[in-house]
């Protein structure tokens, strides 16, 4: 089929009709034509008052209908968003039960009802507010459960916002999630979740890294506003009085601190301020994370802020931020404990200097640096009466290699029922070499730590040379000479009940116990093996059977 107007030929006719609708060019002016000489409306001036927009007369923000315009006036419209609070705040009241609780709206027979619940005077404080009327909210929910038995129940916090600065005051309210409450419902326990309930996302909290926690060497207090620094300064001086996370376990920063000048949060610059005003010496340390051998690794950086001068009561801080730039402050409880594995990978107690971040090995010394004062270098060059002073040698390994030692003339002692080596003198012209598992007491590891006794052959460099290694391990050297009569001895370690009683090797027989060692053999000893794969194996015993095992068959 052809088109009469492009003289192009088509299949059949539904493809001719597309491509007249569509791309045929001689059409083009044509459907053009059509649509400028479409005739006018009658009802034209009609049409356009329908679709006259309407503003709203809070936010000035125009909507093509109605409609529209009322459902953001429900929903998002911000200039209504006082007005309809203050609605919620000032329903008319349907009965006043006394002692500021009163009914507000009803329905269903009762069964549906809203309270408000008041004290006198202005409340600041949302705890408070909340142990205030605790009692009238029970009074209440006790009259419901007589009356229904079981019910939903939640609560909506009202409050003013003030911001004196900008002269800017706004009511906010905050709900709560149902609860089901029974006759068997616990009230002081439901009403404790509503009071613990927090939907503050302006909460300074973040919780420290996994890593960090496991250390049990920070205090991370989870404080529902900025003021997590005095939170954590109040922490480290007061006693807590329940969960040591909770700033409700302490008391309130402003009893004994002061922050006259100072803006929460509080920035590192304004530290110096605080110490000034309060006698207390301040240290924060930061957290840094990077990639390490393919894991994730977090140590403690710093100082990013380090006091100028140490006061009688010192705190150190743990400064973490978020991905979102929010920072918030940590107490460090115990910093030897936090920062020791990136100093050494001994698992001693250390002593970590809070000023420069060197470890050391005894209390003592450590006392003696900071009394020292660790910003400064002191040298002190040693007094006695004598006019040579006499210094400890060098090298006393290379010393002792040095000197010859007995290569022959040994001999076995027959007899060491008697022997005792602790009663040999030291300037004895005869010796002995002994082979013992010796364990290395922990209170001698600080007094032998240059040079410890007994040093092992030990492989270095990924197993590849053996050196002479002085070393405060215990030694021990694991022998079986006789591994059946080991078993005989242990026999509680091993399950033999598959063992025959008349075995060769006369080891008793025991009860089956799942998680023992157990001989797969029965005891008969393994003349040759033959493995071909992963639990793919053929055995031949020295009773001449011959067993084959692979998985799966």
């Amino acid at each position: 089929m052809r088109c009469d107007q492009c003289q192009q030929d088509f299949a059949n006719k539904s493809n001719l009709f597309r491509h007249k609708r569509k791309s045929c060019k001689g059409l083009e002016n044509i459907s053009k034509k059509r649509k400028i000489d479409l005739p006018v409306l009658e009802n034209l001036e009609s049409s356009v008052k329908r679709l006259q927009k309407v503003t709203c007369d809070q936010c000035q923000r125009d909507f093509a209908n109605k409609s529209t315009l009322v459902r953001h006036k429900q929903k998002s419209c911000r200039g209504l968003e006082n007005i309809s609070k203050r609605r919620k705040i000032d329903l008319p009241v349907l009965e006043n039960l006394g002692d500021g609780v009163q009914k507000l709206q009803q329905a269903f027979q009762y069964r549906i009802a809203t309270y408000r619940f008041r004290v006198e005077g202005n409340c600041i404080d949302p705890s408070q507010f909340m142990n205030d009327v605790k009692q009238k909210v029970s009074n209440v929910l006790s009259d419901y459960i007589r009356n229904h038995h079981s019910f939903k129940v939640s609560l909506e916090l009202f409050g003013l916002y003030i911001i004196p600065a900008k002269e800017i005051s706004e009511i906010k309210s905050f709900n709560t999630k149902n609860k089901v409450v029974t006759t068997s419902s616990d009230l002081n326990e439901i009403y404790d979740d509503f009071k613990d309930y927090s939907p503050l996302s302006a909460s300074s909290y973040i919780r420290l890294p996994c890593s960090i926690e496991k250390k049990g060497s920070t205090l991370n207090i989870q404080n529902q506003d900025s003021a997590c620094f005095a939170w954590t300064i109040n922490a480290a001086i007061f006693p807590h009085d329940g969960n040591p996370t909770k700033p409700e376990s302490y008391p309130h920063y402003n009893t004994l601190l002061s922050f006259d000048g100072i803006e929460f949060p509080v920035k590192l610059k304004d530290i110096h301020k605080f110490e000034q005003l309060n006698n207390i010496s301040v240290n924060v340390f930061g957290l840094e994370t990077y990639f390490k051998d393919g894991k994730m690794v977090t140590e403690v950086v710093g100082h990013f802020y380090h006091t100028p001068s140490r006061q009688a009561t010192h705190v150190n801080l743990l400064l973490t931020t978020d991905d979102n730039g929010n920072s918030h402050y940590c107490l460090i409880t115990n910093l030897s404990r936090l920062v020791r594995s990136q100093k050494t990978k001994r698992q001693n107690q250390t002593f970590i200097c809070d000023g420069c971040l060197q470890f050391f090995r005894t209390q003592q010394h450590l006392t003696k640096h900071q009394e020292c004062d660790c910003n400064h270098l002191r040298t002190e060059v040693p007094s006695t009466g004598l006019k040579i002073n006499k210094y400890d040698a060098t090298n006393l390994y290379g010393a002792a290699m040095s000197n010859y030692l007995p290569t022959g003339g040994f001999r076995w002692l027959e007899t060491c029922d008697n022997f005792d080596c602790f009663a040999i003198a030291d300037d004895s012209f005869k010796g002995y070499v002994l082979e013992v598992d010796l364990d290395y007491p922990p209170n001698l590891h600080n007094i032998h730590n240059d040079l410890p006794f007994c040093p092992e052959p030990i492989k270095t460099l990924n197993n590849q040379y053996t050196k002479l290694v002085p070393n405060l391990y215990d030694k021990k050297k694991i022998h079986a000479d006789n591994v059946y009569n080991d078993i005989k001895n242990n026999i509680s370690y091993f399950d033999t009940s598959n063992y025959p009683i008349d075995n060769i090797n006369g080891i008793p027989k025991t009860q089956s116990v799942i998680g023992k060692m157990k001989d797969e053999f029965k005891g008969v000893p393994v003349e040759s093996f033959i493995g071909t794969g992963a639990k793919a194996y053929c055995v031949k015993l020295s009773n001449s059977n011959l067993l084959k095992k692979a998985k799966g068959i």
